[in-house]
């Protein structure tokens, strides 16, 4: 049972992970300017595809996953065909894929690792995969305020500027809360398990009163926060 779990991450996790660091590279070269917002938008769309039925394949497609999945597919048909000049902020909502990146690194050695008939060498793997973890729960706890405080920071923006733009503040409003609950389901899940508990030091927790204590109380989502002010005040003028 454990041998048949542990091929299926093997055969499922490098699918992911091979997807979230073409879009991580991607990101990045869209930052240095090489690549377009509807190129970056497209390669996203289709690492969605991938992703979807790697995950499909291998039984692992759940309601969050039908959720976030169709919340970028509506996205990028809204910017695609009407608010072309927001897509930035959907390609800033791709920045999750650094923490899931982290994350399917921290998987796949762990599988590895159970792989590993030489005990030592196993133990040498734990290192790699604590780094892998708290990268993760630093790059998670990150971008839980940063994409939530991104869509409401540009949705008042747009509505109070000159030339108000009422539709693409009122799409932002829609996907604020839904993007911010599917964060929160997430954590949730993330914090009660024993990884989570290594890393931050705390027992695993199971409560949604633990989910706002860890994330209310992280200097890191405050942080996202602020940065997702700066970024969403200061891009006013270019969507304006």
């Amino acid at each position: 049972m454990g041998d048949g779990r542990t091929r299926c991450e093997l055969e499922f996790v490098p699918v992911q992970l091979s997807a979230f660091i073409v879009s991580i590279t991607c990101i990045v070269l869209y930052g240095l300017g090489h690549i377009s917002t509807s190129g970056q938008l497209n390669l996203e769309l289709l690492l969605l595809v991938v992703r979807g039925l790697n995950e499909i394949a291998h039984s692992k497609f759940s309601s969050d996953d039908l959720v976030h999945h169709s919340s970028m597919a509506i996205a990028y048909v809204a910017v695609t065909f009407r608010y072309h000049l927001h897509g930035w902020i959907l390609v800033h909502m791709q920045g999750v894929h650094f923490c899931f990146g982290a994350y399917y690194v921290h998987k796949l050695i762990t599988a590895m690792a159970k792989r590993q008939k030489d005990e030592s060498a196993a133990k040498r793997m734990d290192s790699a995969r604590t780094l892998a973890y708290d990268t993760f729960r630093f790059l998670w706890l990150f971008c839980v305020g940063y994409r939530v405080a991104l869509l409401t920071t540009q949705a008042f923006v747009q509505a109070v500027g000159e030339q108000p733009q009422w539709g693409a503040s009122a799409i932002m409003i829609f996907f604020a809360p839904i993007i911010g609950s599917l964060d929160l389901y997430w954590t949730k899940y993330f914090i009660s398990t024993e990884e989570w508990g290594r890393s931050s030091g705390k027992p695993p927790r199971h409560t949604w009163k633990d989910v706002f204590e860890d994330v209310g109380g992280s200097v890191t989502t405050w942080s996202g926060i602020v940065a997702a002010v700066i970024v969403g005040s200061s891009s006013h003028a270019a969507v304006s």
